[in-house]
Protein backbone atom coordinates (compact mmCIF):
# COMPACT_ATOMS: atom_id res chain seq x y z
CA UNK A 1 0.00 0.00 0.00
CA UNK A 2 1.08 4.06 -0.74
CA UNK A 3 0.13 6.89 0.17
CA UNK A 4 -2.56 7.06 -2.42
CA UNK A 5 -3.68 3.86 -0.86
CA UNK A 6 -3.95 4.69 2.58
CA UNK A 7 -5.62 8.27 1.74
CA UNK A 8 -8.50 6.43 -0.19
CA UNK A 9 -9.15 3.82 2.56
CA UNK A 10 -9.18 6.59 5.38
CA UNK A 11 -10.69 9.34 2.64
CA UNK A 12 -8.34 11.87 3.40
CA UNK A 13 -6.10 13.51 0.90
CA UNK A 14 -2.82 12.19 -0.13
CA UNK A 15 -1.19 15.80 1.63
CA UNK A 16 -2.63 14.85 4.46
CA UNK A 17 -1.08 11.06 4.40
CA UNK A 18 2.58 12.84 3.36
CA UNK A 19 2.05 15.41 6.75
CA UNK A 20 1.87 12.86 8.81
CA UNK A 21 4.58 10.61 7.15
CA UNK A 22 6.98 13.29 7.22
CA UNK A 23 6.46 14.94 10.89
CA UNK A 24 3.84 12.86 12.79
CA UNK A 25 3.39 15.57 15.56
CA UNK A 26 2.11 17.97 13.08
CA UNK A 27 -0.49 20.69 14.47
CA UNK A 28 -1.62 20.55 10.56
CA UNK A 29 -3.45 17.57 11.12
CA UNK A 30 -5.59 17.00 13.70
CA UNK A 31 -4.76 14.10 16.52
CA UNK A 32 -8.03 11.97 15.41
CA UNK A 33 -6.74 11.48 11.81
CA UNK A 34 -2.98 11.30 12.94
CA UNK A 35 -3.74 8.72 15.27
CA UNK A 36 -5.71 7.03 12.23
CA UNK A 37 -3.10 7.37 9.75
CA UNK A 38 -0.40 6.32 11.45
CA UNK A 39 -2.07 3.14 12.84
CA UNK A 40 -2.42 2.27 9.13
CA UNK A 41 0.88 2.78 7.80
CA UNK A 42 2.22 0.72 11.18
CA UNK A 43 -0.16 -2.14 10.35
CA UNK A 44 1.11 -2.09 6.57
CA UNK A 45 4.62 -1.88 7.41
CA UNK A 46 4.32 1.59 5.65
CA UNK A 47 6.01 3.44 8.02
CA UNK A 48 9.19 0.96 8.11
CA UNK A 49 9.78 1.37 4.30
CA UNK A 50 9.91 4.95 3.97
CA UNK A 51 11.60 5.81 7.33
CA UNK A 52 14.81 3.68 6.53
CA UNK A 53 13.61 0.97 9.42
CA UNK A 54 12.37 3.30 11.86
CA UNK A 55 9.75 1.30 13.95
CA UNK A 56 7.58 4.59 15.66
CA UNK A 57 8.16 2.40 18.73
CA UNK A 58 9.22 3.33 21.95
CA UNK A 59 9.94 0.44 24.57
CA UNK A 60 9.39 1.15 28.20
CA UNK A 61 11.28 -1.22 30.48
CA UNK A 62 10.97 -2.07 33.68
CA UNK A 63 11.77 -4.37 36.56
CA UNK A 64 10.52 -8.06 35.96
CA UNK A 65 7.65 -8.30 38.30
CA UNK A 66 6.78 -4.66 38.16
CA UNK A 67 3.17 -4.04 37.48
CA UNK A 68 3.07 -0.72 35.82
CA UNK A 69 -0.23 -0.20 36.17
CA UNK A 70 0.13 -0.09 40.30
CA UNK A 71 0.14 3.24 41.24
CA UNK A 72 3.88 4.59 41.16
CA UNK A 73 4.42 3.46 38.37
CA UNK A 74 1.46 4.11 36.29
CA UNK A 75 2.41 7.93 36.15
CA UNK A 76 5.59 7.13 35.21
CA UNK A 77 3.72 5.05 32.14
CA UNK A 78 0.82 7.89 31.85
CA UNK A 79 3.52 10.85 31.01
CA UNK A 80 5.23 8.35 28.91
CA UNK A 81 2.59 7.58 26.47
CA UNK A 82 1.03 10.79 26.67
CA UNK A 83 4.53 12.16 25.05
CA UNK A 84 4.72 9.60 23.03
CA UNK A 85 1.71 9.82 21.15
CA UNK A 86 2.05 13.24 20.65
CA UNK A 87 5.12 12.62 18.51
CA UNK A 88 3.31 9.99 16.64
CA UNK A 89 4.96 6.34 18.69
CA UNK A 90 3.55 3.48 20.27
CA UNK A 91 4.99 2.56 23.73
CA UNK A 92 5.45 -1.21 24.00
CA UNK A 93 6.17 -2.23 27.62
CA UNK A 94 8.25 -5.01 28.21
CA UNK A 95 9.80 -6.76 31.80
CA UNK A 96 12.63 -8.61 30.24
CA UNK A 97 15.88 -7.80 31.67
CA UNK A 98 17.24 -5.21 29.20
CA UNK A 99 19.77 -7.63 27.70
CA UNK A 100 17.25 -9.98 26.52
CA UNK A 101 14.63 -7.53 25.62
CA UNK A 102 13.33 -8.31 22.34
CA UNK A 103 12.52 -4.87 21.82
CA UNK A 104 16.57 -4.69 21.54
CA UNK A 105 17.29 -8.08 19.60
CA UNK A 106 14.81 -8.19 17.58
CA UNK A 107 14.96 -4.29 16.25
CA UNK A 108 11.55 -3.62 17.49
CA UNK A 109 11.81 -0.23 18.81
CA UNK A 110 13.66 2.60 18.08
CA UNK A 111 15.03 3.53 21.66
CA UNK A 112 14.43 2.16 24.91
CA UNK A 113 13.72 4.03 28.38
CA UNK A 114 14.76 2.11 31.29
CA UNK A 115 13.40 1.85 35.11
CA UNK A 116 15.24 -0.21 36.70
CA UNK A 117 17.49 -0.73 39.74
CA UNK A 118 20.51 -2.39 37.51
CA UNK A 119 23.57 -3.36 38.50
CA UNK A 120 25.68 -3.68 35.28
CA UNK A 121 26.85 -0.29 35.21
CA UNK A 122 29.75 -1.18 32.09
CA UNK A 123 26.37 -2.98 30.31
CA UNK A 124 24.19 0.16 30.22
CA UNK A 125 26.90 1.78 28.97
CA UNK A 126 27.57 -0.34 26.12
CA UNK A 127 23.69 -0.75 25.68
CA UNK A 128 23.58 2.98 25.21
CA UNK A 129 25.71 3.14 22.41
CA UNK A 130 23.59 0.11 20.63
CA UNK A 131 20.52 1.91 20.94
CA UNK A 132 18.95 5.72 22.06
CA UNK A 133 18.27 4.76 25.77
CA UNK A 134 17.56 7.26 28.57
CA UNK A 135 17.49 6.02 32.29
CA UNK A 136 14.19 7.07 34.22
CA UNK A 137 14.32 7.56 38.15
CA UNK A 138 17.44 6.08 38.45
CA UNK A 139 20.05 8.05 39.75
CA UNK A 140 24.26 6.08 39.30
CA UNK A 141 27.15 8.08 40.43
CA UNK A 142 28.16 8.62 36.43
CA UNK A 143 26.25 10.02 33.63
CA UNK A 144 26.41 6.75 31.99
CA UNK A 145 23.15 8.08 29.01
CA UNK A 146 20.53 10.53 29.25
CA UNK A 147 19.17 10.31 32.50
CA UNK A 148 15.46 11.82 33.98
CA UNK A 149 16.07 12.04 38.23
CA UNK A 150 14.00 13.00 40.85
CA UNK A 151 14.78 15.93 41.95
CA UNK A 152 16.10 14.39 45.62
CA UNK A 153 17.76 17.66 47.22
CA UNK A 154 14.95 19.90 46.44
CA UNK A 155 12.12 17.44 47.83
CA UNK A 156 14.39 17.06 51.28
CA UNK A 157 14.59 20.78 51.26
CA UNK A 158 10.65 21.01 51.02
CA UNK A 159 10.21 18.46 53.83
CA UNK A 160 12.75 20.11 56.22
CA UNK A 161 11.44 23.57 55.35
CA UNK A 162 7.88 22.14 56.80
CA UNK A 163 9.00 20.47 59.78
CA UNK A 164 11.12 23.08 60.74
CA UNK A 165 8.25 25.22 60.91
CA UNK A 166 6.40 22.98 62.49
CA UNK A 167 8.48 23.64 64.87
CA UNK A 168 11.05 20.52 64.71
CA UNK A 169 14.26 20.35 65.24
CA UNK A 170 14.87 16.48 66.05
CA UNK A 171 14.04 15.18 62.67
CA UNK A 172 15.25 11.39 61.46
CA UNK A 173 15.38 10.18 58.14
CA UNK A 174 14.17 6.56 57.68
CA UNK A 175 15.47 3.92 54.71
CA UNK A 176 15.58 0.30 54.32
CA UNK A 177 18.46 -2.01 52.29
CA UNK A 178 17.57 -5.21 50.36
CA UNK A 179 19.28 -8.18 50.92
CA UNK A 180 22.70 -8.22 49.81
CA UNK A 181 22.61 -5.04 48.08
CA UNK A 182 24.13 -1.78 48.50
CA UNK A 183 22.64 1.77 48.98
CA UNK A 184 20.68 2.43 46.06
CA UNK A 185 21.26 5.49 43.95
CA UNK A 186 17.94 7.06 44.91
CA UNK A 187 18.12 6.45 48.77
CA UNK A 188 22.10 7.60 48.88
CA UNK A 189 20.80 10.87 47.46
CA UNK A 190 18.52 11.46 49.99
CA UNK A 191 20.36 10.87 52.68
CA UNK A 192 23.29 12.90 51.63
CA UNK A 193 20.60 15.75 50.76
CA UNK A 194 19.43 15.02 53.88
CA UNK A 195 22.86 15.27 56.19
CA UNK A 196 24.24 18.37 54.08
CA UNK A 197 20.68 20.66 54.39
CA UNK A 198 20.41 19.60 58.06
CA UNK A 199 23.36 21.09 58.74
CA UNK A 200 23.42 24.25 56.65
CA UNK A 201 19.43 24.28 58.43
CA UNK A 202 21.36 24.79 61.61
CA UNK A 203 19.90 21.54 62.83
CA UNK A 204 21.84 18.82 65.30
CA UNK A 205 23.03 15.84 62.81
CA UNK A 206 22.57 12.36 65.39
CA UNK A 207 24.05 9.39 63.74
CA UNK A 208 21.06 7.76 65.80
CA UNK A 209 18.77 9.60 64.01
CA UNK A 210 19.83 8.20 60.46
CA UNK A 211 18.84 4.96 60.11
CA UNK A 212 18.89 2.31 57.39
CA UNK A 213 18.30 -1.18 58.31
CA UNK A 214 18.78 -3.90 56.07
CA UNK A 215 16.39 -7.00 55.58
CA UNK A 216 16.65 -10.51 55.38
CA UNK A 217 14.08 -11.21 52.95
CA UNK A 218 11.98 -9.02 50.52
CA UNK A 219 8.67 -9.09 52.18
CA UNK A 220 6.62 -6.55 53.75
CA UNK A 221 6.49 -8.89 56.76
CA UNK A 222 10.32 -8.26 57.30
CA UNK A 223 10.45 -4.64 56.47
CA UNK A 224 7.49 -4.15 58.75
CA UNK A 225 9.57 -5.60 61.26
CA UNK A 226 12.63 -3.87 61.04
CA UNK A 227 10.92 -0.40 60.71
CA UNK A 228 8.98 -1.33 63.96
CA UNK A 229 12.53 -2.04 65.64
CA UNK A 230 13.55 1.04 64.39
CA UNK A 231 11.07 2.83 65.83
CA UNK A 232 11.68 0.89 69.33
CA UNK A 233 14.85 2.13 69.42
CA UNK A 234 14.39 5.89 68.16
CA UNK A 235 11.77 5.76 71.40
CA UNK A 236 14.52 4.76 73.73
CA UNK A 237 16.74 7.80 72.97
CA UNK A 238 17.32 10.13 75.46
CA UNK A 239 16.03 12.54 73.10
CA UNK A 240 14.02 10.64 70.56
CA UNK A 241 13.36 11.85 67.05
CA UNK A 242 9.75 14.34 66.57
CA UNK A 243 9.71 13.63 62.87
CA UNK A 244 10.42 11.37 60.77
CA UNK A 245 11.53 11.56 56.47
CA UNK A 246 11.14 8.42 54.81
CA UNK A 247 12.87 7.19 51.73
CA UNK A 248 9.45 5.80 49.96
CA UNK A 249 5.54 5.64 50.76
CA UNK A 250 5.92 2.26 52.14
CA UNK A 251 8.06 2.62 54.69
CA UNK A 252 6.08 5.41 56.08
CA UNK A 253 2.90 3.80 56.13
CA UNK A 254 4.73 0.96 58.36
CA UNK A 255 6.19 3.72 60.44
CA UNK A 256 2.38 4.97 60.81
CA UNK A 257 1.56 1.45 61.75
CA UNK A 258 4.06 0.98 64.06
CA UNK A 259 3.23 3.95 65.83
CA UNK A 260 -0.01 2.86 66.36
CA UNK A 261 0.77 -0.36 67.69
CA UNK A 262 3.17 1.61 70.33
CA UNK A 263 0.20 4.09 71.00
CA UNK A 264 2.40 6.84 69.89
CA UNK A 265 0.42 9.98 68.43
CA UNK A 266 1.21 10.82 64.77
CA UNK A 267 1.40 13.72 64.49
CA UNK A 268 1.38 15.23 68.05
CA UNK A 269 3.88 13.03 68.92
CA UNK A 270 6.00 12.32 66.05
CA UNK A 271 5.71 13.50 62.79
CA UNK A 272 6.03 11.16 59.49
CA UNK A 273 6.76 11.89 55.55
CA UNK A 274 6.96 9.98 52.83
CA UNK A 275 8.51 10.07 49.38
CA UNK A 276 6.75 9.41 46.01
CA UNK A 277 3.04 10.56 46.68
CA UNK A 278 1.40 7.43 45.91
CA UNK A 279 -2.42 7.39 45.58
CA UNK A 280 -1.88 5.24 48.92
CA UNK A 281 -0.80 8.26 50.97
CA UNK A 282 -4.43 9.26 50.89
CA UNK A 283 -5.86 6.72 52.52
CA UNK A 284 -2.83 5.86 55.62
CA UNK A 285 -4.44 6.68 58.71
CA UNK A 286 -3.63 9.58 59.19
CA UNK A 287 -3.13 10.52 55.65
CA UNK A 288 0.59 10.64 54.96
CA UNK A 289 2.60 13.83 53.84
CA UNK A 290 4.79 12.85 51.16
CA UNK A 291 7.52 14.29 48.64
CA UNK A 292 5.55 14.45 45.41
CA UNK A 293 8.29 14.24 42.52
CA UNK A 294 5.98 14.56 39.88
CA UNK A 295 6.53 11.19 37.79
CA UNK A 296 4.24 12.07 34.78
CA UNK A 297 6.40 14.86 34.05
CA UNK A 298 9.55 12.87 34.47
CA UNK A 299 8.10 10.31 31.81
CA UNK A 300 7.19 13.17 29.44
CA UNK A 301 10.95 14.32 29.96
CA UNK A 302 12.03 10.74 29.35
CA UNK A 303 10.53 10.75 25.70
CA UNK A 304 11.92 14.47 25.15
CA UNK A 305 15.61 13.36 25.85
CA UNK A 306 14.83 9.88 23.79
CA UNK A 307 12.96 11.69 20.57
CA UNK A 308 16.48 13.98 20.57
CA UNK A 309 19.24 11.22 21.03
CA UNK A 310 17.05 9.68 18.28
CA UNK A 311 17.20 12.60 16.11
CA UNK A 312 20.75 13.18 17.17
CA UNK A 313 22.40 10.19 17.89
CA UNK A 314 25.51 12.18 18.83
CA UNK A 315 24.64 14.97 21.05
CA UNK A 316 26.02 15.09 24.65
CA UNK A 317 24.11 13.52 27.37
CA UNK A 318 22.19 15.15 30.08
CA UNK A 319 20.94 14.62 33.36
CA UNK A 320 17.58 16.47 33.97
CA UNK A 321 14.97 16.44 36.49
CA UNK A 322 11.67 18.10 37.52
CA UNK A 323 10.90 20.11 40.67
CA UNK A 324 9.32 18.47 43.63
CA UNK A 325 6.58 19.56 45.75
CA UNK A 326 5.58 18.51 48.68
CA UNK A 327 1.65 17.15 49.56
CA UNK A 328 0.46 18.16 52.76
CA UNK A 329 -1.72 15.87 54.80
CA UNK A 330 -2.40 15.37 58.72
CA UNK A 331 0.90 12.76 59.34
CA UNK A 332 2.73 16.71 60.05
CA UNK A 333 2.09 18.78 62.92
CA UNK A 334 3.45 20.55 65.60
CA UNK A 335 4.35 18.80 68.72
CA UNK A 336 1.35 18.25 71.59
CA UNK A 337 2.47 20.20 74.68
CA UNK A 338 4.26 17.38 77.20
CA UNK A 339 1.82 16.95 79.92
CA UNK A 340 3.62 17.00 83.48
CA UNK A 341 3.34 14.23 85.11
CA UNK A 342 1.90 13.31 89.00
Amino acid sequence: MNQIGIARKLKVSQTTVSLVLNNPSTTKVSPEKRHKIMELMRKTSYLLKAHNGRTWNIGYVVETGINVQYSFYHRFFDGIQKASEEAGYHVIVDQENIRASRLISHNKADGIILEDNFSDIGGIKNLSREIPLVLLNCSPMALLCDMVVPDNQGGIIKALNHLIGLGHSKIALLAVLAPGCKLDGLSRDRKEAFENESKLMGLAISHDYIKIPAIKAVSIEETDKVISATLSFWMKLPEPPTAVICCGDIYAALLLRAAAEKNIKVPGQLSVIGTDNTNECKYTYPALTSIDHNAAEMGRLAVELLLKRISNPERAYVRISCDATLAIRKSTGPLLPISPQT
